[in-house]
Order: C-alpha cells, then sequence, then structure tokens
C-alpha cells in the first residue's frame, strides 16, 4: 500500500508505481486495516462523506456512494448515530464500507472477519464474492482456511516475508493436508 518502505522490488496498481506516486496509486486502493481506523469524531454516514473527500468526490456523489454503502452493509438505520455507538461487528462492517468508498480497483483486507459473528461474517463474505465477480481484485490477509477458500483464487502461504508456497486453495490443501478433514 505504500506505508511501508520497500526491501527489495517494486509494487504498482494500475500501472502506478505506489511508492514514486502514492497518492496517484491509492486512488486506485481501498484498504481495510486490521486496527479500528475509524474517526469517533463523526457519524456513520459521515464517517464516510468524509473519507470520500481523499478520493475527491463531490459531495452530491459521496452521499449517494455513502447511502448505497450503508445499504448494503445494513448499517442504514444507524447513519445517524457516532460511530462510538456502534458494536464491534458494525464497526467492522463500517470500516470494509469504508475502503469501498472511493470504488476501489484493488481492495486490502486485513482480517476482514475478526470479531463478527457468523452471519455477519457469511454476509460480508456475499458482498466480497460480489464485488470480485465485478472486477475487483482484493488482497485478502486471514488465518481462516474457510475464509480463504471462498473468497480467493489462490492463497499463499507466507512466513518470515517469504512465499513458501501459492496456488489454488483447494490445490494447496491437497498438498499439505490430504484427502480426509473433519468439520
Amino acid at each position: 500500500t505504500g506505508f511501508y518502505p520497500l526491501s527489495s522490488g517494486t509494487v504498482r496498481i494500475e500501472g502506478t508505481d505506489v511508492h514514486r506516486f502514492p497518492k496517484r496509486a491509492r486512488i486506485a486502493l481501498g484498504v481495510c486495516h486490521q486496527e479500528d481506523t475509524l474517526d469517533t469524531d463523526y457519524t456513520v454516514f459521515n464517517q464516510l462523506v468524509r473519507y470520500a473527500s481523499f478520493f475527491y468526490l463531490k459531495r452530491g456523489e459521496a452521499c449517494r456512494r455513502a447511502e448505497g454503502l450503508l445499504a448494503r452493509f445494513d448499517l442504514s438505520d444507524k447513519a445517524e448515530l457516532p460511530v462510538e455507538a456502534l458494536s464491534g461487528g458494525m464497526r467492522r462492517r463500517l470500516q470494509v464500507a469504508r475502503a469501498l468508498m472511493g470504488e476501489p480497483r484493488v481492495l486490502v483486507l486485513d482480517e476482514p472477519t475478526t470479531g463478527l459473528d457468523p452471519e455477519a461474517r457469511r454476509a460480508l463474505w456475499d458482498i466480497l464474492a460480489e464485488r470480485r465477480r465485478q472486477g475487483l481484485a482484493i488482497l485478502l490477509s486471514t488465518h481462516y482456511m474457510d475464509e480463504a477458500e471462498r473468497l480467493c483464487d489462490r492463497v499463499a502461504i507466507i512466513s518470515g516475508g517469504r512465499i513458501l508456497d501459492c496456488r489454488p486453495p483447494n490445490e494447496l490443501v491437497q498438498a499439505h493436508v490430504g484427502n480426509e478433514s473433519v468439520r
């Protein structure tokens, strides 16, 4: 995402070097950090509208997108509440919605379903799968193999900053786990 210096190589988003032109590259990037990064000085709705200004969106367009995302993430009835009034799961959904405000081409998610109840987790999976079908590239960090299996075309096992293996989820399980599993 360009927030840390590179140890080697380059990172490009839609052809733009993230480190040479970070502002331009970030226009195409949506990021949802593992930590809660919501601004508690705003209502739920204004959190999204304010964030839209980073993408140079006009207020009318920002409001339209915010309303659509709040509806899609089942937060419309919370729009006028302060962010602090939301439960942990609602805050997490709001963070993902905020990451989508700029209609990114690449979405980076760090443990997006941590703290979500099973129903909210499945609902978020559905939203992400829908966006993926619409052409959104998603880079997902997760410890949940069922999440990776459902949302990812390829899964990389990383240790010490090195990719140990990278394959489609079913091939990765076949290579490292075997044919039998207990659920």
